[in-house]
């Protein structure tokens, strides 16, 4: 039990206990009123009644509890409640009531000559008593202010409690907008009971432990909010990668680390939570590192689909998507202090004006792979056949001219001579041979382009309109330790740079027949004597499959998958390789080394899931590279080497 000076409180009241006499009155008959009173509960007024007992007067009934001969009543009235007891009114034994503050509705007190009586409302009931031993006025000021400020204090904390489970349950179920309403309002309730705890008519440390009670747990469901809006809006950035919408990604990402650094700042962090908060901020930088250099490794992935196509056309449409992939990372950023994004602006040019030149030759190769499978159509009097052929080159042709007006202009009239053209053997079809001159009578059907044959490529010795731009293949952007383009095969983590996307330059043909010649525990053990030669520890992992590659000198970590199936490598592939290194310790980098062929969506989810592939030409260049140097050259090189992470 707290005590308190200013309170009307007597010593005597609150500890004494025994029957009375001639000469004294008594107390209660069992234990003294303080017995009945918690540790931290405070009396603020101490008084017996005149001798006389308690009356109950309920709708149904009225009750009276009387003392015993030579005991008295006796009220504590704290910050808290009301404690009633009355000595020896039940068989010698002490009778107690108490009725909590929040439950009075009305107080009144009336004063006269011979007795002062003091009556309070809870609910349908009217406890009615006799003040004997202080002024029932004091008594009727202080249950009446303290009541209603009870009742306001606990009605406020029950709407914060209210909100806050709503805003738990709301965050556990992802319903984040939900979630900060409800701890908008639970705030607000909290801020609102502050006035009935500060005006209260008595200190009330019990409330005040309450109240710090639901501030903690209101600042704790507020922490758990903000740390699910760093991992959603982490989430959401990876869901703008997977979109390839790069910019929205980085903003997400921004917006989720600047939400754990004011967690962190905040402070008050329990060390679960410190631990999760570091995780993610952890995640974050090394997934912002890898989202910096995905666009220029989606644009060099796409830049070398056109080698795998075996038609003009086909090449045509892929040379347009390098196009577009490299001026999106040109755009990326455009304007902005800060360069998220690896790529420089000049060399990006220098490789779109290149690629500009080898669409436009694709262009015009298909258009006249078109044309002369017309004239050979026409020849064979396949006029349909021959119709449709010269419609697909004349649609070639308009697809390089508006290529050309926008990427290189002065082409753009030999085209358009070119159109004309076709556009003239297409008009004069209907009637005769355009090519030859002759007559010829109009077939009612002909054979279809299909049977003709597949339009083949130009040959080395023919002659294209539109010659190609030669250039090197190294990509933009690109950096690489000293000479070895294939650097970012035996990488390491350097000074905070941006990762780069290295590409293998022409590999030896014998070594690329020999690669592609391994069986699969071969190719296995060149993988791993490979990385082995470049200073790297390798072992088998749990499953014997992958392979884990080390160097603590640079504290980085390979997770090298091997893969010789003759089938297609698909998405499906990387993606099982990405989750695979996701549930491993200490965030391998995943590599995947394969003789198979390589579909073009693959390279592209590489690129968003941060997945290298090293395809044969790739593996081959590596083991020139050992090959070609002593064993100090090759250490030297492997130390000096770059890893982007």
């Amino acid at each position: 039990m707290a005590t308190d000076d200013e309170g009307i409180v007597g010593d005597e009241l609150l500890s004494k206990t025994g029957s009375g006499g001639l000469f004294s009155d008594g107390y209660l008959a069992e234990k003294p009123i303080e017995f009945y009173l918690e540790s931290d509960e405070q009396p603020r007024v101490v008084f017996a009644t005149d001798g006389g007992g308690v009356v109950r007067d309920g709708p149904d009934e009225q009750a009276t509890y009387e003392p015993a001969s030579d005991y008295r009543t006796l009220v504590a009235a704290t910050s808290r409640r009301v404690v009633l007891v009355v000595g020896g009114a039940d068989d010698g034994n002490d009778f107690c009531q108490e009725i909590p503050l929040t439950r009075i509705d009305h107080v009144e007190a009336t004063s006269g000559l011979r007795e002062s009586t003091l009556r309070f409302w809870v609910g349908d009931d009217v406890w009615e008593l006799s003040v004997a031993t202080t002024d029932p006025e004091t008594v009727e000021t202080y249950l009446s202010t303290a009541s209603q400020r009870r009742i306001r204090f606990e009605r406020l904390l029950g709407e914060a409690e209210d909100a806050i489970v709503a805003a738990a349950d709301a965050c556990s179920a992802g319903r984040l907008q939900a979630a900060e309403a409800a701890l908008g309002r639970a705030d607000s309730a909290l801020e609102e009971a502050r006035d009935p705890l500060d005006s209260f008519p008595a200190d009330a440390p019990e409330m005040d432990h309450r109240f710090d009670a639901y501030r903690e747990r209101y600042r704790t469901e507020a922490q758990r909010l903000l740390l699910e809006r760093a991992e959603q809006a982490r989430a959401d950035a990876r869901d703008q990668w997977r979109a390839e919408d790069y910019e929205a990604a980085a903003d997400a990402y921004q917006q989720a680390q600047e939400v754990c650094e004011t967690v962190l700042e905040r402070g008050r962090l329990s060390p679960e939570a410190a631990r999760r908060i570091r995780n993610i901020l952890t995640s974050i930088e090394r997934d912002r590192r890898r989202l910096a250099v995905a666009p220029i490794r989606a644009a060099a992935a796409f830049e070398r689909a056109p080698a795998a196509s075996t038609l003009p056309g086909e090449a045509a449409d892929r040379w347009q998507i390098a196009y577009d992939r490299y001026r999106q990372v040109l755009e990326l950023d455009w304007g902005a202090d800060d360069d998220r994004f690896v790529g420089h602006a000049d060399r990006i040019r220098e490789r779109l004006a290149t690629i500009a030149a080898e669409l436009l030759a694709a262009r015009s190769r298909s258009a006249t792979l078109h044309r002369r499978a017309a004239i050979r159509l026409t020849t064979a009097q396949s006029l349909e056949a021959a119709m449709d052929a010269y419609v697909d080159a004349r649609d070639h042709l308009q697809a390089a001219i508006e290529t050309a007006r926008e990427l290189d202009p002065p082409a753009v009239p030999s085209l358009q001579d070119r159109r004309e053209t076709v556009e003239r053997r297409i008009e004069v079809l209907a009637d005769g041979d355009a090519e030859t001159g002759r007559r010829s009578v109009r077939t009612s059907g002909g054979l279809p382009v299909g049977d003709v044959g597949p339009i083949r490529p130009l040959s080395d010795a023919e002659h294209s309109e539109l010659v190609p731009v030669e250039f090197d293949d190294q990509l933009p952007a690109v950096r690489a330790a000293e000479t070895d383009a294939m650097a970012l095969a035996v990488f390491e983590i350097a000074g905070g740079q941006h990762p780069a996307l290295a590409v293998p330059r022409e590999s030896r043909a014998q070594y690329v027949r020999h690669v592609e010649s391994l069986g699969e525990q071969s190719l296995r053990h060149t993988v791993a004597d490979v990385w082995r030669d470049l200073g790297w520890a390798v072992e088998r992992t749990d499953g014997g499959s992958p392979f884990l590659a080390r160097r603590p000198d640079v504290g980085a970590t390979l997770l090298l998958s091997v893969r010789r199936r003759a089938s297609p490598v698909g998405p499906s592939v990387v993606t099982a390789l990405a989750g695979r290194t996701a549930n491993r310790d200490g965030d391998p980098w995943p590599i995947l080394v394969t003789t198979d062929p390589i579909e073009p969506e693959s390279v592209e989810t590489a690129a968003s899931a941060g997945v290298t592939i090293i395809d044969a030409r790739g593996l081959a260049e590596l083991c020139y590279l050992n090959d070609g140097q002593s064993d100090g050259a090759r250490e030297s090189r492997a130390t000096n080497t770059v890893r982007p992470s």
